[in-house]
C-alpha cells in the first residue's frame, strides 16, 4: 500500500505574480494544503509574541499573553502533520523578506520551537522535509551577499529541523529571465 504525502505549501509574497509563489503554483495539487502567511491570524501579533517571549521566560505570562502561545502552539502542531513543506521566499536587500520573517518571529517561540537543556538550544520542531523555493532579482543567491540560506539554514538548525532543500532562482529581474525555464529540483546545500 502506497503512503500519500500530505504537502503544505507556504506562501510569503503578496505579489501575484511573484516568482516563488508562481513556481509554487507549478508544483502544488488539489489534495495539498496551500498557506499564506498574510492570511494567518497571528500575522499581525508580532509585537505581543515578543511581549510573550519574555513573559514566558519569566514565568509571568498574563491571560492573553498564554491564549496567544496556545495559538502558536496549536500552529506548530498543525505544521507537525504534513509529511512534507513547501516554502516560496523572495531575496529582498541580499536577505530574507519580511512577510516570511514575521512568520518565523511569532513561531519561533521557547518551548513551542526550541527549549535549552544545559544552557544549550534543543529543537521542538519535527524534522519533515522543508524545500524552498527562494528567489532573487539579481545574481546573490549562494554567493558571499546572500543572507537568506544560511538565515534559513540556521534558522530552522535552531528549532530541530536540518532537512532542507533549496531551490534558488536568480536574475528574475533580467529582461530575459522566463519562469516557464526554471527546473524545478531542489537540492541540499
Amino acid at each position: 500500500m502506497a503512503t500519500t504525502l500530505k504537502r503544505l505549501f507556504i506562501y510569503t509574497s503578496k505579489r501575484k505574480n511573484s516568482v516563488s509563489s508562481t513556481i509554487l503554483d507549478k508544483i502544488i495539487t488539489k489534495e495539498d494544503t496551500r498557506f499564506n502567511v498574510w492570511d494567518w491570524d497571528l500575522a499581525t501579533k508580532r509585537e505581543e509574541s515578543i511581549e510573550m517571549k519574555y513573559a514566558f521566560l519569566s514565568n509571568k505570562m498574563n491571560g492573553e499573553q498564554q491564549e496567544l502561545y496556545d495559538k502558536i502552539k496549536h500552529h506548530k502542531e498543525w505544521l507537525h502533520t504534513f509529511s512534507e513543506i513547501y516554502v516560496g521566499v523572495a531575496m529582498h536587500n541580499f536577505a530574507i523578506n519580511v512577510n516570511f520573517k514575521n512568520y518565523i518571529d511569532i513561531l519561533v517561540q521557547p518551548g513551542i520551537c526550541f527549549t535549552y537543556v544545559d544552557r544549550k538550544p534543543v529543537g521542538l520542531m519535527k524534522n519533515n522535509p522543508w524545500n524552498f523555493v527562494v528567489a532573487g532579482g539579481g545574481n546573490y543567491l549562494r554567493g558571499d551577499d546572500d543572507y537568506l540560506i544560511p538565515w534559513v539554514k540556521k534558522s530552522f538548525d535552531f528549532c530541530g529541523i536540518d532537512n532542507l532543500k533549496f531551490l534558488a532562482v536568480t536574475g528574475t529581474l533580467s529582461p530575459n529571465f522566463k519562469v516557464d525555464d526554471v527546473e524545478i529540483k531542489f537540492t541540499k546545500l
